[in-house]
């Protein structure tokens, strides 16, 4: 039998390369025929985690993306790039004098919450069905309007003018170099990252993550469970009949699964919380109209999820 694996990578993604390159490199370490996806794009500049989702994990690629990202920022003030970071071509412009650590700090503060953010022109956002970089690379950059973002938390690691090392806590859709740049322009000149690094995605963080020079068999045995892939759900155990219903597709009444054994948490309308058995991931389902209907169904065979074999 042909082993089909079923997890969640933490990838430390070196620099220089694409998101969309790592994955062809980590299929590599897999059997033929395995789906592959990644939650979250890296720009090729920037290294750290990415989430390479193997299997039926790249299922749970909309969840993982929506998980709250930690990034370490290197910023250089006194210059433009046409990319907000190193890969660009910069420009130089005056320097204001040093703005010193408190001043820099309170700065910081006026960035925290939810804000308005314009991304950059080489960033991913699609305008018109493309990618604004591809329209950007091709001489045609385009005007994007600033959407919300929300960043939790901004501490200062190191000012050492006219550099700053930066860490943010964010949200999803937060582009770290143009809070680079908007941070240059609020002290009334330009600034672009040297260096970017995701630290964390929700609780995969880079002390748990592979490189490529990390052996195959290792790699393997580093998968992680599908069940980890959402953290912010309520988990509600299940086995037997209430089980194989929902993989049924049948709706389930509260009373219903109360009956078969199931208790549900208190639950708002369209919410969606993570059935398990024993732990591994089983069903995603939402609560609807009164009742609980399946929205994706994951192991229907005995766990390790990372090693079932089909």
């Amino acid at each position: 039998m042909a082993q089909r694996l079923d997890g969640i990578l933490v990838l430390n993604k070196p620099g220089g390369i694409t998101s969309r390159l790592a994955i062809d490199k980590a299929w590599w370490w897999l059997p033929r025929g395995t789906r592959i996806g990644h939650a979250g794009t890296l720009d090729p500049m920037a290294t750290g985690v990415l989430l390479v989702c193997v299997g039926r994990a790249t299922r749970l690629i909309e969840h993982l993306h929506n998980q709250p990202k930690t990034y370490r920022a290197d910023i250089l003030f006194g210059a433009s790039s046409t990319t907000d970071d190193a890969d660009g071509q910069i420009t130089a412009v005056p320097l204001p004098a040093d703005p010193g650590r408190e001043a820099f700090i309170e700065l910081l503060g006026r960035f925290v919450g939810t804000i308005q953010q314009v991304p950059s022109a080489f960033s991913a956002v699609k305008v018109d069905g493309a990618r604004a970089y591809t329209l950007a690379r091709n001489g045609a950059p385009p005007e994007l309007q600033p959407r919300p973002v929300q960043i939790d938390q901004i501490e200062l690691l190191h000012l050492d003018w006219p550099k700053a090392t930066i860490r943010v806590q964010c949200g999803k859709g937060t582009y770290i170099r143009s809070l680079g740049r908007d941070l240059g322009n609020a002290l009334g000149t330009a600034a672009y990252l040297t260096e970017l690094c995701r630290e964390k995605v929700g609780n995969f963080t880079l002390e748990n993550a592979v490189d490529f020079s990390t052996p195959k068999e290792e790699v393997l045995n580093r998968l992680e469970p599908l069940v980890l892939g959402v953290p912010d759900l309520h988990k509600v155990e299940i086995s037997g009949e209430p089980l194989e219903r929902l993989f049924q597709g049948q709706k389930l009444t509260r009373d219903q699964l109360t009956t078969l054994g199931v208790e549900l948490p208190p639950l708002r309308e369209g919410e969606t919380i993570a059935m398990v058995e024993q732990g591994c991931l089983k069903v995603l389902a939402q609560w609807s109209g009164d009742q609980l209907r399946t929205r994706k169904a994951f192991l229907d065979k005995e766990c390790p999820e990372n090693t079932e074999s089909a």
